[in-house]
């Protein structure tokens, strides 16, 4: 195993586990490496051979709480005393061979295994004991399961705000001790991303603080400002590093390249914050307006269709109201003024009884074709084509939340300008030109947006036939109003161009019947023909074979003649140029053939 390159480890932790004394590697051994029976005097073990293998499974390092499970399990009792009669003086017994540093290091050559431990087993599956262990290959474990590419220690990551001191060589000769007080991946990028600046940690502070563009382009875009925040530090991390160095009064140049940045750049997490609004508002208010105007055009369609009586929609409500109240008559849900519209997309679900491909959609559709006004059945999805965007808008939840979003934004960059005032004059000037046209734009979003939503609160209340105590509080959201009303709008707009291509197919089907009876009837009014003349029958290869051998030579020859003067006739009965359907045999025989 040592000749395979096994760590030496591994290998003295299998000998032990197959009673083995690990000296024998060094030539020590007395015994020829079998380990002795006999215990140290300063160990005392109950002498009863039941309870070794539990003191083995102890030196294995196998946890306590295992073992005397195992023991429960076994019907052993008194499992504490028999354990701590060999515990308490077990300490003073030392390791046949302790392990180096530079051994232990090796223990850890296979692949971590990141699981909680669970240090009470009274109660779980691991209490119980199913009677059987595992015979577990470490050769094959060890070449299976080995990490790859480590030939160093692996370093630990601190978890507290004590710093970790790591000795980086930057020669052969000498070698520079610098503070690391963040895990390693927080530090990778925060690298990666300042590689790129070549500006000292003071510039790039002075840039942030500043808002300055010239000599950071990233922070005139949103992405350039969001990146910058992921790199600053957070409360966190900048209370590590200047409690470092507070308690230790080491200097800012004995930290690491990212410990002095976050120590020198300071609290500017917050100035990046308000940049990041101020970059984002105009986006965010161009969305919340162009929202507003989509609600805007579906009340709008919606009121113009109310106040016109004819219209698409009224007249479909109407005719929908009088189809219901005859399926509804003789119960009390007949006789109806009105109804609620979310009824209005299930009209769809009602099959019909003799055709199962129709429903009461396509019913209520050729009611509106049949009738006076025919051309207000395709009318009702051009007037009301606005409906499904509007539909795609929370009004009464989204929009409310931008908005109130949009002015603690400017809340904001207004607290920041405050605090901006006495160190840096450029973002005060930056932002204070930004909140002279940002406010007027909050405010008339807000206004826009409580008309948008009383409109809309109003046609639904007409709509459904709620009171104005409760529009606010219960019923049906803005958003579920245009959805329902926008499906069925779809449903309808289906139902109209399936009945048309129904009828499309009735009417091709019907021409094909018409011009089928159109050719029989032809067919009938002719005239008899009289039948055509049978041909003899042709000669098939075995009678012409036949032929050949009972024949004489000038049968054959006039046989293949009168061949050849028939394939001409028919070339030239082809050939409508000539008029000459007379042939003789000798003005196509040839002299020779005689």
């Amino acid at each position: 195993m040592l000749q395979m390159h096994i760590p030496r480890a591994a290998v003295e932790l299998k000998m032990r586990a197959e009673g083995i004394d690990p000296a024998v590697l060094d030539g020590n051994s007395q015994d020829g490496g079998r380990v002795s029976t006999e215990r140290p005097s300063s160990l005392k073990i109950n002498e009863n051979p039941m309870h070794a293998k539990y003191f083995k499974m102890l030196q294995m390092h196998i946890p306590r709480q295992a073992v005397e499970a195992k023991m429960r399990a076994e019907g052993i009792s008194n499992v504490e005393v028999i354990l701590d009669g060999i515990n308490a003086e077990s300490k003073e017994v030392k390791p046949t061979t302790p392990l180096s540093k530079k051994k232990a290091t090796e223990l850890n050559h296979l692949k971590s295994l990141f699981w909680d431990k669970i240090t009470d087993v009274e109660g779980t599956l691991w209490a119980t004991d199913v009677g059987m262990t595992a015979n577990i290959d470490i050769d094959e474990l060890s070449a299976s399961f080995k990490k790859k590419g480590i030939e160093l220690p692996q370093i630990s990551v601190r978890k507290t705000a004590t710093p970790v001191i790591h000795e980086n060589s930057e020669s052969e000769n000498q070698e520079e001790t610098k503070v690391r007080l963040y895990d390693g991946k927080r530090t990778q990028n925060v690298l990666i991303g300042l590689s790129r600046i070549k500006l000292s940690h003071e510039e790039i502070r002075r840039a942030l603080y500043d808002a300055d563009t010239q000599m950071l382009q990233a922070l005139g875009t949103v992405s350039g400002v969001d990146l910058w925040l992921s790199l600053v530090p957070n409360d966190e991390e900048l209370a590590v590093v200047r409690k470092y160095l507070k308690e230790s009064n080491h200097s800012i140049q004995s930290l690491g390249t990212v410990e002095k940045f976050f120590a020198t750049v300071g609290s500017v997490r917050q100035r990046l914050t308000a940049l990041l609004e101020l970059r984002r508002f105009d986006e965010a208010a161009s969305d919340i307006r162009s929202k507003l105007v989509l609600l805007s055009r579906g009340a709008t369609q919606i009121q113009c269709c109310f106040n016109a009586k004819e219209s698409a929609l009224q007249v479909v409500l109407r005719t929908i109201l009088q189809v219901g109240n005859i399926m509804n008559a003789g119960t009390p849900r007949g006789e109806a003024s009105g109804f609620r519209p979310d009824i209005l997309p299930k009209l769809a679900t009602i099959k019909s009884s003799s055709d199962s491909s129709q429903n009461l959609m396509h019913f209520i559709v050729k009611i509106i074709e049949r009738s006076e006004t025919p051309s207000l059945a395709p009318a009702l999805g051009v007037d009301l084509n606005a409906l499904a965007p509007a539909a795609a808008v929370d009004c009464t939840i989204e929009l409310n939340r931008n908005i109130k979003a949009l002015s603690s934004s400017v809340s904001l960059i207004k607290a920041e300008i405050n605090n901006a005032k006495q160190d840096s004059p450029k973002f005060v000037e930056i932002a204070s030109k930004f909140l002279a046209s940002a406010e007027p734009v909050v405010s008339e979003l807000r206004t826009e947006y409580e008309n948008v939503k009383d409109k809309c609160l109003k046609l639904r209340s007409g709509f459904f036939g709620f009171n104005a105590s409760i529009q606010h509080d219960e019923g049906c959201p803005i958003k579920i109003f245009f959805t329902i009303l926008s499906s069925f709008v779809n449903a309808f707009e289906t139902a109209r161009l399936e009945n048309v291509r129904r009828r499309e197919q009735e009417e091709a089907q019907e021409r094909r019947k018409a011009e089928f009876a159109l050719r029989k009837a032809r067919v009938k009014a002719q005239p008899p023909q009289p039948p055509p003349p049978l041909r003899p029958p042709a000669k098939d290869l075995f009678d012409a074979f036949h032929s050949t051998q009972t024949a004489s030579v000038d049968e054959i020859l006039a046989g293949f003649k009168q061949a050849h003067i028939a394939q001409l006739r028919t070339a030239l009965d082809d050939d409508d140029d000539d008029d000459d359907d007379d042939l003789r045999e000798s003005d196509y025989c040839p002299a020779d053939w005689e």
